[in-house]
């Protein structure tokens, strides 16, 4: 299949920045990270192809910042390399390839042709992976040093799907984002000038929002173009939420800069949540137990299985009130209807206070809960995923604070 320079040129320069290996006489050191260098081929390379994303006839002060940005990601990516040695962590080859596969669907590259479309521009498919590999693999060494930190347990999603149900319909939005670093004032604006190319090319080329945020972002969500799925803006500050309240679907917001970064936000959508429309499907019968005292509660919970109070074919303490509901989950109050959702068929939820009472639910069952189940499942990954981008970019800070960079260009 042939492939347009043109398009490809287009495509590549906002989707992708690959750090080169190719045969080259300049062979020049430009920087030295923890004693492994970065040539001159390597930062030509990125620089160049980031250039192709920025537009046409970019300044020379964008093409300044184009090169001081490739040249931090490569430094970025060194260190990771470094990190997942000492770690004796690997990337998987197979997570790598479905990530390929992943740029190509999301870019409209025939399968299996991305590796044709990068030698045409004389880059081998190698300085691609070697990319892919470094963002796969800030997320390994979060996962290996911070597992206790990123895992979800059933009260995390229900504190989460508790803010979600209060949330006012006008507050959901579906965004996608592209971050820059802005450590000093002179990076701060160097990061708004670039953004505004961006979304010059962007505009230009009418190419996707995710394209962009997959080449040029410096947060993990780059890896999945940016995607941060359905946000309340009732979390965000309010320097970020109000420019993103007020604009329309598809459109671009920003340069808006915030703690030492500059951000590009792009709506996909407002007010509609699949999630709750999925929950507001469920039907469920559930047991309630309440007591003056907890340890009434707790004790009797020990004494008999959530089948036998279920049941209510149950005897022991007098104190205790059992009341059995059929009703649909949406019916209950933002509160219970969380943490009774984040509750597996079966079971029983950790001890509440409600009204100077103690109580327990045990989910005696659950209907039409198929969609509603799935949803859940994203949203606990969604919440680890956020977990993880905050612990790897920590992370990362860090190992830049300590390394020994030796900048020679």
């Amino acid at each position: 299949m042939m492939f347009s320079c043109k398009n490809i040129c287009a495509l590549l320069g906002i989707l992708l920045g690959l750090s080169g290996h190719a045969y080259a006489n300049d062979l020049g050191i430009v920087a030295v990270v923890n004693d492994e260098a970065i040539s001159n081929v390597d930062l030509n390379q990125r620089s160049k192809l980031l250039q192709l994303g920025a537009g046409p006839n970019p300044s020379q002060e964008i093409l300044n910042t184009i090169r001081r940005s490739a040249l931090d990601a490569l430094i970025n990516e060194a260190l990771i390399r470094q990190e997942l040695q000492r770690l004796n962590l690997k990337v998987d080859e197979k997570n790598i390839e479905n990530s390929l596969r992943g740029l190509e669907e999301r870019n409209n590259i025939p399968s299996g042709k991305i590796a044709d479309a990068l030698a045409s521009q004389g880059v081998n498919i190698a300085s691609l992976k070697a990319q892919i590999a470094g963002e796969l693999g800030m997320v390994a060494i979060a996962r290996r040093l911070f597992a206790r930190d990123i895992s979800v347990s059933q009260t995390d999603i229900a504190g989460e799907l508790s803010a979600r149900i209060r949330a006012r319909e006008s507050d959901l939005v579906a965004l996608r984002e592209l971050v820059l670093d802005a450590d000093d004032s002179r990076k701060r604006q160097q990061a708004i000038g670039l953004a505004r190319n961006i979304i010059g090319a962007l505009k230009a080329q009418n190419a996707p929002f995710a394209a962009a945020a997959s080449r040029f972002s410096t947060s993990l969500s780059a890896r999945n173009g940016g995607n941060l799925g359905l946000v309340d803006l009732s979390t965000y500050p309010t320097e970020l939420a109000g420019p993103i309240a007020e604009a329309t679907p598809g459109q671009i917001v920003g340069p808006l800069y915030f703690d030492n970064k500059v951000y590009l936000y792009q709506v996909s959508q407002r007010g509609r949540d699949p999630l709750l429309e999925a929950l507001g499907k469920v039907g469920i019968t559930y047991a309630r137990l309440t007591s003056k005292t907890a340890s009434d509660i707790t004790d009797y919970v020990a004494n008999n299985t959530p089948d036998a109070i279920c049941s209510g074919k149950v005897t022991g303490d007098q104190n205790l009130r059992l009341d059995i509901e059929e009703t649909s989950l949406s019916a209950l109050p933002p509160r219970q209807q969380s943490i009774i959702a984040a509750t597996p068929e079966g079971s029983v939820t950790r001890l509440l206070s409600e009204n100077n009472l103690h109580a327990v639910y045990v989910l005696c069952a659950r209907r039409d809960s198929e969609e509603a189940d799935e949803a859940i499942t994203r949203f606990g990954q969604s919440i680890a995923d956020n977990r993880i981008r905050t612990k790897a970019e920590r992370h990362r800070l860090d190992l830049k604070r300590t390394a020994r960079i030796d900048l020679r260009g």
